[in-house]
């Protein structure tokens, strides 16, 4: 029978007032107290390291069970050495040494009633497992792999699939892929949607080349855009006597503006202006689909071009 693991005192130890109000954790509170009787026992064992390892990791996934501090999968399924190796891709024969000892320790408690005392092992055992092999003496026998059957197949797969993250669309917009080739990496993400804004649906990847390697030939920062938000629109200062300027004027916006209202363009815009002043928005703005939005923002645009009608 697989025992059922719980932390003790869980609700004391790992939780407050704030994240008792929360129905999913995204972190652990963990103590940082050093020198306690539990955590010098833990740590005094050739493998000690290793098996606090196993108590931090332990302690995350308790955090994230339905029921928080018991090691339970799947409802009611038990927790063992092997599918917390999984989960955590730390090797199962550290699990299989320290759950008894956090047993017996008494951070851990089992439904099903162990032999794990205060030391299962007697201090001559602990000095001979330090002592070198013998010269000619038979190998130790290998830790004993957990069995790789087709329901730990499925959970593994499970696991991956509830953790990962549905892939990001603007990644592949023409703007995104262009930098990605010229700067070799994305730019940071708070500025995806300025960057597409700018760069278009149609970017001249060789300009953009021309101004990231004059960029950063004047040892200007890789992380400042200033190479695209004003070079690649307003050409290199000092190139060629007056530098040279795209010939390709930015596309309309990227994403689809059935999702937007004429707040989402007003504030679009008055952010591209920052960046090209120059630029006039109203082939942009006759391009909105929806009538009524389109309108809206065209009283917006001559407001301010012209002032109050």
């Amino acid at each position: 029978m697989t025992p059922t693991y719980s932390i003790r005192d869980w609700s004391k130890h790992f939780e407050n007032n704030r994240t008792r109000e929360l129905k999913e954790l995204r972190f652990v509170i963990l103590p940082n107290k050093h020198d306690g009787d539990g955590y010098t026992e833990l740590l005094d064992h050739p493998n000690g390291a290793a098996h606090y390892g196993a108590w931090v990791a332990i302690v995350q996934v308790a955090s994230k069970c339905e029921i928080r501090g018991t090691l339970s999968r799947d409802g009611a399924k038990p927790h063992d050495a092997c599918s917390l190796s999984r989960l955590t891709r730390i090797p199962v024969s550290v699990f299989e040494e320290a759950l008894p000892r956090l047993v017996g320790i008494g951070w851990v408690e089992s439904d099903v009633p162990t032999a794990a005392s205060k030391h299962p092992e007697t201090p001559t055992n602990q000095a001979d497992s330090t002592k070198p092999q013998a010269v000619g003496a038979k190998p130790h026998p290998p830790a004993e792999k957990c069995p790789r059957t087709e329901e730990n197949r499925t959970e593994e797969k499970e696991v991956r699939e509830r953790h990962a993250k549905p892939r990001d669309e603007r990644l592949d917009h023409p703007a995104m892929v262009a930098i990605r080739e010229v700067k070799g990496r994305f730019p940071h993400k708070d500025v995806w949607d300025l960057v597409i804004k700018i760069v278009g649906l149609e970017p001249d990847v060789e300009w953009l080349r021309e101004c990231w390697v004059a960029w950063r030939g004047k040892n200007y920062g890789p992380e400042n855009l200033g190479w695209v938000t004003d070079w690649y629109l307003n050409g290199i200062p000092g190139a060629n006597g007056n530098g040279r300027v795209r010939k390709a004027e930015p596309a309309t916006l990227p994403v689809p503006v059935e999702q937007h209202n004429a707040d989402w363009y007003i504030r679009s815009y008055t952010a591209g202006m920052k960046i090209a002043p120059k630029y006039n928005f109203e082939k942009d703005i006759a391009a909105i689909p929806d009538a009524v939005i389109r309108e809206q923002v065209n009283q917006w645009w001559i407001t301010r071009e012209h002032g109050t009608p």
